[in-house]
């Protein structure tokens, strides 16, 4: 079979008078630059497989995925793990990103392949799969370039969409007002009582620490993004101000003056800096005190802090609020959690967890006594944070 997949790709070139199989001339490094590279081996590929599946090309609509079947994604990757000199990380994903009935071909090889892994994975073969140049349970795979057989399997993980839930407590009944996430701490930053700030351990689900501040009706909590400090909004002698709060330290410094008006967001500005000790800060202000956030335009005033010192560096007049704003009773969308707040309880959950779902769903396929004793070995459960070999020991 592969022989004849083989071969009718290279009939398919003749015919087209392009070659599947370019000529190989090592340079002087014996190896291609990434512009040679996609010119003398890419290229002919993609050109390859446009003319050999043609009739595709003509009616192909990327909405309906069944125009490619399963043997016939195959036959496509498999005429591309052929060619001469064979295909390097790169040059998979530069064909991926310009041919169609490759990309197809792979996406639709990476279901199948996940559908496989759900169905075969138990305690004995999740170090298998967490490695792909061993044996696979999809067959297939093990007849590809190991290049093509990564590029697929870390795709078909990539699919792993699983997630779960952390329940932060309620404190004293308060209803909790703001919530932050810092994805690259795992940490969570809640206020409940109306001058506290909980500071909250997502890899354990515990409490970090417990700030007591000056300021009241604390709002719109802010990490920075190295995850040092937190600004908020909060009221002090019945002035609306901005605060900045130093984790390390508990400093809490007012940065900003609201004088009178209403706040629609404060976000941070991502910085391609990230050693700079300075924080540019976004500001959505408006002199309109009737609350229609979507309704109305605000200033954008964007500072600049330095230690505890803020500076106006640009003003951006009628501009709409920020669509990551957020409020009590919006979602939080971060990079891998998201927070809903309702009932004064806040449920966060985190995103794209496909090594917890490895290990749960290898335990619930395994039938052997000490199949979690094997589990706990794998390098996926290595990965987990001890909230979550809790949530699989307890599962």
């Amino acid at each position: 079979m592969f022989m004849h997949i083989l071969l009718q790709g290279a009939i398919s070139a003749m015919e087209t008078e392009i070659p599947l199989q370019p000529i190989y001339k090592p340079t002087n490094s014996q190896q291609l630059d990434d512009s040679t590279d996609q010119a003398a081996l890419v290229t002919p590929i993609h050109i390859a497989l446009n003319n050999k599946y043609t009739i595709l090309s003509s009616i192909f609509n990327p909405l309906v995925l069944d125009l490619l079947s399963l043997e016939k994604s195959q036959e496509i990757v498999s005429l591309a793990g052929a060619s001469t000199p064979p295909l390097n990380k790169k040059n998979v994903k530069d064909l991926y990103s310009i041919n169609r009935f490759f990309q197809e071909a792979i996406n639709k090889i990476s279901v199948y392949t996940l559908d496989t892994i759900k169905k075969k994975i138990t305690c004995n073969n999740l170090c298998l799969i967490e490695r792909p140049e061993s044996l696979q349970p999809y067959n297939y795979l093990n007849t590809i370039p190991l290049v093509l057989k990564k590029f697929i399997m870390k795709k078909a993980i990539k699919c792993i969409d699983y997630k779960y839930h952390i329940d932060l407590p309620q404190h004293a009944n308060h209803t909790i007002r703001s919530v932050a996430i810092n994805d690259t701490l795992d940490t969570a930053i809640f206020t409940a009582h109306s001058n506290s700030l909980f500071l909250w351990n997502l890899r354990d689900n515990s409490l970090i620490t417990t700030f007591i501040l000056d300021p009241t009706r604390i709002s719109y909590m802010r990490f920075n993004q190295r995850g040092t400090d937190i600004v908020f909004v909060g009221r002090k002698d019945h002035r609306w101000a901005i605060y900045k709060l130093n984790l390390a330290s508990k400093a809490i410094s007012q940065i900003w003056q609201i004088n009178r008006q209403y706040i629609g967001d404060i976000q941070y500005l991502i910085s391609s800096n990230s050693d700079s000790q300075s924080d540019l800060l976004s500001i959505f202000t408006s002199s309109n005190t009737v609350d229609d956030r979507f309704g109305r335009l605000f200033n954008q005033n964007i500072i600049q802090i330095e230690n505890n010192k803020a500076r106006l560096i640009a003003q951006q007049p009628n501009c709409k609020v920020s669509q990551v704003s957020r409020n009590s009773e919006e979602l939080l969308i971060t990079k891998k959690y998201e927070a809903e707040i309702f009932n004064s309880k806040t449920v966060i959950s985190k995103h794209q967890c496909p090594e917890l779902y490895l290990c749960k769903r290898a335990l619930k396929n395994s039938t052997q006594k000490n199949a979690l004793a094997i589990i706990m070995k794998s390098e996926s459960y290595k990965k987990l944070t001890d909230y979550e070999k809790q949530l699989v020991t307890q599962s």
